[in-house]
C-alpha cells in the first residue's frame, strides 16, 4: 500500500493553509475560516514486473467523492521583536463515499470489477508550523519569507469485492494510516490600507527529490481583510494549489497530481 500512502501524502501537501497576521501591527493573532475549494485528484498505482498496471484514478469521478466541501481551518501566530514571526495551523480534509464503479480499477494489485460497490476513504489532518522574517517591515507595508515544517496524518481505504489472479475476494479492503512530517518554504507580503482595511498575500513553492520520489508545490493565497472593531475582524481570500508526486520504487511505482482552488471566508482576531 505504498502507493495509498503517496496519494494521501500529495493530500497533506496540498492541504498545508498558511497562516497570516490580520494586521501588521499585532503581536498574537488567531485566525478561524472556512474555505470551499473545488479539488482535482488523479493518482495511478502500480507494481512493477505484473502485466497490468495500475489504473489511472480521478478519486472524484472514479470513486463517487466530493469535489467541493467546506472545510474549517485553525491558525494562530506571535511576532518575536520586531522581524520575526512563527505561526502554526491545523487543518483537517476528510472525504468518504459508497460508489459503484463505472469502470475496472486496480489499486495496489486488486481489481475493482466495474458495477462493483466499493467504499472508499480519503482523511488528512495537517500541523503545519513557520518561522518568518520580515526583510521590509513599516506601519503600512511587510514583506518576508519563512521556512518551516507541516506534518500530515492520513489514512487511506478502499474496500469491496476484488480481484486477485482471478480469485475473487467477496470484501477486500486495503487501507494505511501514516504520520509525514515534510519542509515548507514561502513568501509573504502584506498593506495596511489604512485602520480598518489590510491585503495580504503569499506564495509557497517546493520542489524535492527523496529517494525514490519527486515531487512540486505551488501555492498561491491572496487575502482581504477588514478591522471592524479594536481586535475583531472578518476577511475574504482566496487559494490556489497544485501538487505532483511521482515516485518509481522497485516495489511499486505511479504518481498522484491534485489541484484544488476556491474562497475562504474567516474571522480574526488580533492584538
Amino acid at each position: 500500500m505504498h502507493g495509498v500512502k503517496c496519494a494521501a501524502l500529495a493530500v497533506g501537501l496540498a492541504a498545508a493553509l498558511p497562516a497570516h497576521a490580520a494586521r501588521i501591527d499585532d503581536r498574537y493573532y488567531l485566525s478561524v475560516s472556512a474555505y470551499k475549494p473545488h479539488i482535482s485528484t488523479t493518482l495511478q498505482v502500480s507494481l512493477p514486473g505484473l502485466p497490468i498496471d495500475g489504473t489511472v484514478i480521478d478519486i472524484e469521478d472514479d470513486l463517487g467523492m466530493a469535489d467541493s466541501e467546506w472545510l474549517p481551518a485553525f491558525e494562530a501566530g506571535m511576532r518575536l521583536g520586531n522581524r520575526f514571526r512563527i505561526e502554526a495551523e491545523y487543518y483537517r480534509l476528510s472525504r468518504s463515499s459508497s460508489y459503484q464503479l463505472r469502470r475496472n480499477i486496480v489499486w495496489d494489485n486488486v481489481t475493482y470489477d466495474a458495477g462493483v460497490d466499493v467504499d472508499s476513504s480519503f482523511d488528512t489532518t495537517v500541523y503545519r508550523g513557520t518561522i518568518g522574517y520580515s526583510f521590509v517591515k513599516t506601519p503600512q507595508w511587510e514583506l518576508g519569507a519563512d521556512i518551516g515544517a507541516h506534518v500530515t496524518d492520513f489514512a487511506a481505504s478502499i474496500s469491496g469485492q476484488g480481484r486477485v489472479n482471478s480469485v475473487v475476494i467477496p470484501i477486500d479492503q486495503r487501507r494505511q494510516d501514516q504520520l509525514v512530517p515534510l519542509p515548507t518554504i514561502g513568501a509573504y507580503v502584506a498593506w495596511d490600507i489604512n485602520k480598518t482595511f489590510s491585503l495580504q498575500g503569499r506564495i509557497d513553492w517546493l520542489s524535492l527529490t527523496v529517494g525514490d520520489y519527486s515531487g512540486g508545490l505551488t501555492y498561491v493565497w491572496a487575502t482581504a481583510n477588514a478591522r471592524v472593531w479594536d481586535h475583531v475582524g472578518f476577511g475574504v481570500g482566496w487559494r490556489y494549489v497544485h501538487y505532483s508526486l511521482d515516485v518509481a520504487r522497485p516495489d511499486w511505482e505511479g504518481f498522484v497530481r491534485y489541484n484544488y482552488s476556491g474562497p475562504a471566508f474567516f474571522l480574526n482576531i488580533g492584538f
